[in-house]
């Protein structure tokens, strides 16, 4: 392997441009501390064994080959390189890996179109890892490297095995705010960069209005900011639980965008074929027959589909001079008369009809008043016969009170005698 300029340098190692089996590769060297953070070491080699271990996947940068290095200081690995920004060979020197932080620097915002493929293409790896029980743990725009002019996500140096880590890592405003890692932990740095890259608006500019290059003007802004806004809830409860859903519903938002012009464009389509074809096609005489047209057909009754949909393309104009077309707009006419007039016989019937219905609606309200005077006078003489029969009854009890009052004057005096004789 030749090792050429140093490209770029990390928390635990630096990155070179190498070559290694006839093709272009950065190569990173991880040294080993003496007396420092050696866990970094441990974290860093532990990921990249894990991602070496999982099938590639298109959007997820490619791990060629992991040695260890030859002073024995550390390890080495070989991985996919990034496009140059200028476009240039890395051969030809002054190489700078093309990023989308660096696509995105200053305040500047993509076409929502190309958010959406970014975010699908990111999304589809992180669904992929967590397949296979692979967190990320750093998803940022700096970690999106451009291969071949399609977005990779690079930098496995903080990668870990899902059942085994717990640990805080990542980078401040691309991390969660729980600081653990877990599958929605990468949806939230996800959900962060693709806001970044849509907006313009880095995640301590929260709160403000997105840039003047956000593609605001696209109307189906609101439903990319919504997607947004669940995967960087800050409630892990209400963000996305995995990649998976948030693909999901990526990938409907771009079924969306594209179904809009493709349906126009067939409709645009499809109406010139009509005004193309249809003309000739009607004036082919077998195809006339077949609708039982003949030659005269313009004076018959017009067919079923697609005539009726295409008249004012294949109809002919006729001939006000022709004896036929005055006896055809005669019959038009007349019809026309004869429908208005039944039109009207209706209308008379059914005001008779509501007149009959109102008459006896009266006459019915009529009968009940009367029956309700009626029992009122009834009422009234039942009420004068109850008071009469009521001062009867009190006129048959007189005797039985004058009775007990006798008695009770008889046995006063047999009391006033010393002598009392119980009575009836």
């Amino acid at each position: 392997m030749e090792v050429f300029e140093e490209i770029g340098r990390g928390g635990h190692g630096t990155v070179h441009l190498a070559r290694w089996e006839g093709r272009w590769v950065a190569l990173k060297r991880v040294e080993r501390p003496g007396d420092g953070d050696a866990a970094g070491y441990e974290r860093e080699l532990r990921g990249v064994r894990t991602l070496a271990r999982i099938p590639p996947k298109e959007g997820l940068v490619r791990i060629f080959a992991v040695e260890a290095r030859a002073d024995g200081r550390g390890f080495e690995y070989a991985m996919e390189l990034a496009d140059d920004e200028e476009g240039r060979n890395p051969g030809e020197g002054g190489y700078r890996p093309k990023t989308l932080a660096g696509v995105v620097a200053g305040e500047t915002a993509l076409p929502l179109k190309e958010c959406v493929e970014i975010g699908i293409r990111i999304a589809g790896v992180l669904e992929h890892l967590q397949r296979h029980h692979v967190l990320h743990r750093d998803v940022k725009p700096g970690n999106i490297v451009f291969v071949g002019g399609k977005a990779v996500l690079a930098d496995v140096g903080l990668a870990a095995d899902a059942r085994e880590t717990a640990s805080a890592v990542g980078t401040p405003g691309y991390a969660p705010p729980e600081r653990e890692g877990s599958p929605g932990g990468d949806v939230y740095g996800l959900g962060m960069t693709l806001w970044r890259i849509s907006t313009g608006r880095t995640p301590d500019e929260d709160g403000l209005a997105p840039c003047r290059e956000a593609d605001l003007e696209s109307p189906h802004f609101c439903r990319w900011v919504a997607v947004l806004r669940r995967a960087t809830s800050r409630d892990p409860e209400r963000r996305y639980r995995s990649a998976k859903g948030m693909l999901k519903d990526l990938r409907k938002l771009r079924r969306q965008m594209r179904g809009r012009g493709r349906r126009l464009a067939w409709g645009l389509a499809a109406a010139a074929a009509v005004a193309l074809l249809a003309p000739a096609a009607w004036n082919f005489a077998p195809f006339r027959v077949w609708y039982g047209q003949g030659a005269d057909w313009r004076f018959h009754q017009k067919p079923p589909f697609p005539y009726g949909v295409l008249k004012p393309l294949l109809a002919p104009k006729e001939d006000p001079m022709d004896p036929r077309y005055f006896q055809h707009a005669t019959e038009r006419a007349v019809a026309s008369i004869e429908a208005e007039a039944a039109k009207m016989e209706r209308l008379a019937e059914e005001v008779e009809r509501q007149a009959r219905i109102w008459e006896e609606e009266a006459a019915r309200a009529e009968r009940e008043r009367e029956e309700m005077e009626a029992e009122e006078e009834d009422e009234e003489e039942d009420g004068g016969e109850d008071g009469e029969e009521e001062e009867e009854d009190y006129m048959g009890i007189k005797p039985l009170i004058e009775k007990l009052e006798r008695r009770k004057a008889k046995e006063a005096a047999a009391a006033d005698e010393g002598f009392w004789e119980p009575t009836d």
